[in-house]
């Protein structure tokens, strides 16, 4: 049974999440705890964290690898602070609280696929530099829109030669 299957097919019960494709990887955005634990070791005493995975996205993990789950299993993830407007599921929140979020607020949650009107976002792989010869803030959300303007503003400006005034 797919991860789509398993959603909407009542089984189990999981939080939402979405899915993003960077560099032709698709990952799953989804709000994990980091949970701390407090241990004794030689008399003293520490506090190690943990990140529990739920079991749907253990089983799925383990099924795209390939290998038994009783095996070590490697995974990538890409992890930032939660803030409050990613646990709230928008789709199911009426349209006047969306509208009145800040729009470089809204813009992420649409990246991640977590807006009201989820969508697969793919993120297009560039350096900083190239960002910043465009004159783009590699700390911005870039829209496809965004990039293909400054892409054609600055192939307008070499293409258009600067001649002098006659006088």
């Amino acid at each position: 049974m797919h991860l789509e299957e398993l959603r909407f097919s009542g089984v189990i019960s999981m939080p939402e999440f979405s899915r993003v494709t960077i560099a032709g990887r698709e990952y799953l955005v989804l709000n994990l705890t980091v949970k701390p634990k407090k241990v004794k070791s030689k008399g003293k005493e520490y506090i190690q964290h943990y990140i529990n995975l739920p079991k749907w996205i253990s089983k799925i993990l383990y099924e795209e690898a390939g290998e038994n789950p009783e095996t070590e299993l490697p995974i990538v993830t890409l992890i930032a602070p939660a803030e409050w407007y990613h646990g709230i599921l928008w789709d199911e929140m009426p349209e006047r609280a969306w509208k009145t979020i800040p729009n470089k607020i809204r813009q992420e949650l649409e990246a991640l696929g977590l807006s009201r009107k989820p969508r697969k976002t793919v993120f297009i792989a560039a350096t900083e530099e190239e960002l910043k010869e465009l004159e783009l803030n590699p700390n911005d959300i870039i829209s496809l829109e965004k990039l293909k303007r400054k892409i054609l503003e600055k192939t307008m400006m070499k293409a258009t030669p600067i001649t002098p005034k006659k006088q």
